[in-house]
């Protein structure tokens, strides 16, 4: 089965998978990322209280980016008058 990294960015900070996972293809390595995004929002909070951007980019065994997934979360104050 091909291996596949999944490197998380937090704004400015990135950590690089250099273990990866092996998964049967890319089907299951996008479904990977999306599961591994939503587990990764689930435990941020915007820094500044207002905005931040989370994403994994998944790379091949030769190193190739084959998949990036990104969510953004914005708080903005609504005048309700």
């Amino acid at each position: 089965m091909p291996r596949f990294y999944f490197d998380s960015q937090d704004g400015n900070i990135t950590k690089p998978d250099d273990i990866g996972l092996e998964l049967a293809d890319l089907p299951a390595a996008r479904t990977e990322a999306i599961r591994g995004l939503a587990d990764l929002a689930k435990d941020v909070l915007p820094s500044d209280g207002s905005h931040a951007e989370l994403s994994i980019q998944v790379r091949d065994e030769r190193g190739r980016s084959v998949i990036r997934t990104a969510v953004a979360f914005v708080v903005e104050d609504v005048d309700g008058e």
